[in-house]
């Protein structure tokens, strides 16, 4: 277990960046970690600021999750896509305490800033059905092993973009890819002792801010459009790009 001090100067940074990350959560479907993480990591060690998004990510997901009534349409369409995205996730786990993950944060969101107008083009152009039967496993675990690196899930975000589903449909299957990738994530930091007790007593009181932004989040949600849900998508793809780039430069 990792021993830490939080001045307030850091709880108030920590709060701040819950409280941010849950209103993009709430009004886009992701963004939480890739949102939080890189503010956190002012005041804290990258790793244990992604240890202590655990109970946020687990609270706001199911949230997204069940709160539709997709859950059955989201596992009869993608699980393909979350089974090889889990396994993925532990492969880079292990990534994530073992080598800076600078270069690839650079790479990533030089590639999501790139593709950050894609909310905007035509539904003409989208992966279609049976490209997705072979396309998703491989794509999965790929982004899995990205993701678990970086604790940024931006990639996958982009690809369910390509997929032009409806913007319920697309935030209640964010809610499953994140359970699915973060949850192997949490198990690699455990099993390499950067999270404890100290890690999960912080990751449940940022619970309350997370979840307050969330609320608001949820509720612009539901007064939007879906073509004001894609103009949001793309400023928050596009902020979480530059975080990235801006982070990997840091």
């Amino acid at each position: 277990m990792l021993d830490f001090g939080l001045s307030p100067e850091a709880i108030l940074v920590i709060a701040s960046a819950f409280l941010l990350a849950g209103l993009v959560k709430g009004v886009v479907g992701g963004g939480l970690p890739a949102v939080a993480v890189p503010i956190m990591a002012n005041v804290i060690a990258p790793a244990v600021a992604a240890a202590v998004t655990l109970m946020p990510v687990i609270v706001t997901n199911f949230w997204l999750l069940f709160q539709g009534g997709r859950f059955q349409e989201v596992m009869r369409r993608y699980w393909t896509f979350l089974v090889p995205l889990a396994g993925g996730s532990l492969i880079g786990a292990q990534i994530l305490v073992t080598a800076p993950p600078a270069t690839m944060a650079l790479i990533i969101g030089s590639f999501v800033v790139l593709l950050s107008p894609l909310p905007f083009i035509p539904k003409t152009w989208a992966i279609p059905e049976k490209t997705q039967v072979w396309l998703n496993p491989i794509a999965a675990g790929i982004m899995g092993i990205v993701g678990g690196a970086t604790v940024m899930l931006a990639p996958v975000i982009v690809y369910f973009v390509a997929l032009r589903i409806d913007k319920d449909l697309f935030t209640a299957s964010m809610g499953a890819v994140a359970l699915s990738s973060m949850g192997p994530l949490f198990l690699g930091l455990a099993a390499n002792k950067v999270f404890g007790l100290d890690e999960l007593l912080i990751s449940i009181a940022v619970l309350v801010p997370a979840l307050v932004g969330m609320g608001i989040g949820t509720w612009l949600r539901g007064r939007i459009s879906q073509a004001g849900f894609q103009r949001v998508l793309f400023i928050a793809l596009l902020g979480i790009g530059i975080n990235l780039i801006y982070r990997s430069l840091g």
